[in-house]
């Protein structure tokens, strides 16, 4: 944040970093590990905030109190307010996730035994998941584990990030 100068707009969540920290101590006190899952990037940004109503985009003021207000996740902010209780991977792609984890192989198991009907809807929620042009690529997943860890998350490189 020290680069940016007077003027500047971006976007920051106090209460995402609170939520963010409580998760990291309870990894710090108790052990076990944490999966943020949602749309963002890993960088920086302004101007994600919007609103929709009947799955529809509207004016975030058009409607107070009947529409849903929505941004993205800032996950460098998320993984820098976090580094001095735990360890963290990625963010990776959803579709990197799933993958990594044998989402086709059990795409491949559930259709065995599915009816023609479920079929279909089995290979279109699979494809919504992991497609690139759906939620593969826009939704990611941030990993906390207990500092030092000897192993990353499964499905996670072997690198953890530096700060």
């Amino acid at each position: 944040y020290k680069k940016f100068k007077i003027g500047d707009r971006i976007e920051i969540s106090p209460d995402s970093m609170k939520i963010s920290k409580q998760i990291a101590k309870h990894i710090k006190d108790n052990g076990g590990a944490s999966l943020i899952i949602d749309y963002g990037q890993d960088f920086i940004q302004g101007n994600t905030l919007r609103a929709i109503k009947q799955h529809e985009f509207v004016h975030p003021l058009s409607d107070p109190g009947q529409t849903d207000l929505s941004a993205d996740v800032n996950f460098c902010y998320l993984k820098e307010s976090v580094t001095d209780l735990v360890d963290t991977y990625g963010p990776i792609t959803q579709s990197k996730f799933l993958q990594s984890l044998g989402i086709k192989a059990r795409l491949l198991m559930l259709l065995k035994n599915a009816l023609p009907a479920q079929r279909k809807d089995l290979i279109s929620s699979t494809e919504r998941l992991v497609h690139p042009s759906a939620m593969g690529e826009l939704y990611k997943v941030l990993a906390f584990v207990p500092k030092g860890s000897l192993e990353a998350p499964m499905a996670f490189e072997k690198s953890k990030n530096k700060f």
